[in-house]
C-alpha cells in the first residue's frame, strides 16, 4: 500500500543516513593520515559522503511530507519530522568539524543536537501542532479524525480554543472544532481534575498543561456556554461510546485507528 511504501522507504533512507555517518566517523578514527595530501583527500571524500547522505536525508524528509499530507499528522510522525531536521544539523556540524579539523568535538555536537531536538519538541507543542496541521488538511478537503484528536493530551486545548474563536468569526470548520472540544472535554472530565475519584490532584502535582487547559476551557464556556460542548450517549449500556453530531452525522469520540 501507499502507507507501507512511504514508511518502509523512509525507514530505509534514515538507516542509510545513520550508517553512512557511523562509517565516516569510524574511518576518520581508524585511518592513518600522516601527510597533508592524505588528510586533504580523506576530508574531501568524507565531505562528499556526508553531502550525499544529506541528499538521502532530504529525500526521506520529502517522503515523510507526502505521508503526512495523505494521512495527517500524529505524534510519531511529528517526532520523526523534527528528528530529521536535527539530524541534518548534525551532518552539517560534521562537515564543519572536518573542514576546521575539530573532529574531537563530535561528541559535543551530538549532545547539542540531542538537546536541540528535545527543546524543539517542547517549544512547538507537539499536540497543538497536530491539531493545527490536521485542521489545515481538513480545510483542503481531507478527512478529519475527531476521535484521534480527542485522544491527545491537554496541550491541544489552547490551540483548539484559538481555532474556535477564529471559526466564530469566519464560520469555517466551526462544527468540527466544537466536536473535537466536546469529545476532548468529555475524555478529560471537563478538566475538573480535583473531582476525579480515582486520583486526587494536589498542589504538589501541579501541571502547566492542565492549568492552561482549565483556563482555556473556562474561556470557552464563559463565551459559548457548556451545553454547546456536550456529547451524546446511545444508551446506558454503551456509556463509553459517546459521540457528537457534525453536519447532521454522528461522529464517534473514539479514535478509529491506531496511529504510528
Amino acid at each position: 500500500t501507499y502507507a507501507e511504501y512511504a514508511r518502509r522507504g523512509f525507514g530505509e533512507l534514515i538507516a542509510v543516513a545513520v550508517f553512512s555517518l557511523l562509517l565516516f566517523l569510524g574511518l576518520s578514527f581508524l585511518t592513518k593520515k600522516t601527510r597533508q595530501g592524505e588528510q586533504s583527500a580523506f576530508s574531501g571524500l568524507g565531505i562528499l559522503l556526508v553531502s550525499l547522505v544529506t541528499v538521502i536525508l532530504v529525500s526521506s524528509f520529502q517522503r515523510l511530507l507526502l505521508y503526512e499530507e495523505v494521512y495527517g499528522f500524529t505524534r510519531l510522525r511529528t517526532y520523526t519530522h523534527v528528528f530529521i531536521l536535527w539530524l541534518g544539523v548534525l551532518l552539517l556540524a560534521v562537515i564543519l568539524l572536518e573542514v576546521f579539523k575539530r573532529q574531537r568535538h563530535f561528541a559535543l555536537a551530538v549532545m547539542l543536537a540531542s538537546l536541540g531536538f528535545i527543546a524543539t519538541l517542547d517549544v512547538i507543542n507537539v499536540d497543538g501542532l497536530i491539531v493545527r496541521q490536521n485542521f489545515n488538511r481538513a480545510a483542503r478537503g481531507e478527512t478529519l479524525d475527531i476521535g484521534h484528536l480527542a485522544s491527545l493530551s491537554e496541550d491541544i486545548l489552547p490551540a483548539l480554543a484559538d481555532k474556535y474563536f477564529e471559526a466564530v468569526e469566519t464560520g469555517e470548520q466551526l462544527e468540527e472544532i466544537t466536536g473535537v472540544i466536546a469529545c476532548h472535554s468529555e475524555n478529560n472530565n471537563q478538566y475538573a481534575y480535583e473531582n476525579n475519584s480515582y486520583r486526587k490532584y494536589t498542589w504538589r502535582s501541579f501541571h502547566l498543561s492542565r492549568y492552561t487547559a482549565q483556563r482555556s476551557w473556562q474561556a470557552l464556556i464563559d463565551t459559548a456556554g457548556e451545553d454547546l460542548f456536550a456529547v451524546y450517549y446511545p444508551d446506558e449500556d454503551h456509556q463509553y461510546q459517546y459521540f457528537v453530531e457534525i453536519n447532521g452525522e454522528e461522529v464517534s469520540c473514539r479514535a478509529r485507528f491506531t496511529y504510528d
